[in-house]
C-alpha cells in the first residue's frame, strides 16, 4: 500500500511539473517579439508607503534563445521625451518572468552604470495580441503595464487592431486587385 501511495504521489508531482513546464514554454514562445504600450510606475517611500509615480510609453523586445529564456531590450519614454534604454536577459520559470539587466543603460543617449538591476514580472496575462502584468524591481519600484503586440523579431507583424488614427497601408498588390474589380470605363 505504501508503494502504491508513493507511485501515485510521484505521478501527481510529475503531472504538476510537466504542466508548469508546458506553460513556461508557451509563455516564452508568446513573448518572442516586440510589444508596446503604457507602464505606470509606483514608488515606495519608507515613511508613506507606495504612491503613484510616472507613466511611460514602453517598448519591450524579447528575443527567444532557448526553451525558456532569451535576451531583449526595454525602451521607456516619459511625457517629457526622456528616453531610457536597457538590454536584459530573460527567463520564464513557474509562469514568472525574470529580467536581468545589463549594468550599462542609456538615458537620452548617454551611457550610465547601474549594477545588479533586475526585475520580476508576475500576474502576467499573455496571448498573441496583449501582454499585461505587474513588474517589481530590486529598487522597490512597482509597475503595472499593458502592451499590444507590435511585431516579431523578424519584421513580420502579427495582425493587431489598428487605432482610428492609423490609416491602412495600401500595397501595390492591393491597388492592382482593386483595379481588376473596377468596372471598365471607371477610374
Amino acid at each position: 500500500m505504501k508503494k502504491i501511495f508513493t507511485y501515485i504521489l510521484f505521478a501527481a508531482m510529475s503531472a504538476c511539473t510537466l504542466t508548469s513546464c508546458e506553460e513556461d514554454e508557451q509563455m516564452a514562445i508568446l513573448l518572442d517579439g516586440m510589444w508596446r504600450g503604457t507602464m505606470y510606475e509606483t514608488y515606495y517611500d519608507h515613511y508613506d508607503g507606495y504612491f503613484e509615480g510616472s507613466e511611460y510609453y514602453t517598448m519591450f523586445r524579447f528575443n527567444k534563445r532557448g526553451t525558456y529564456e532569451g535576451y531583449g531590450t526595454e525602451r521607456d519614454e516619459d511625457g517629457y521625451g526622456n528616453v531610457v534604454e536597457r538590454d536584459f536577459e530573460w527567463k520564464v520559470s513557474w509562469s514568472t518572468i525574470y529580467l536581468y539587466y545589463d549594468d550599462v543603460y542609456y538615458y537620452n543617449g548617454r551611457a550610465f552604470r547601474d549594477n545588479d538591476y533586475r526585475a520580476t514580472i508576475y500576474n502576467a496575462s499573455l496571448d498573441r495580441y496583449y501582454f499585461s502584468g505587474d513588474m517589481d524591481d530590486n529598487a522597490g519600484n512597482r509597475r503595472h503595464f499593458r502592451m499590444e503586440y507590435y511585431a516579431n523579431t523578424w519584421g513580420y507583424a502579427r495582425p493587431v487592431t489598428r487605432s482610428a488614427e492609423e490609416p491602412p497601408v495600401a500595397t501595390p498588390e492591393m491597388i492592382d486587385a482593386l483595379k481588376i474589380k473596377a468596372k471598365p470605363g471607371t477610374k
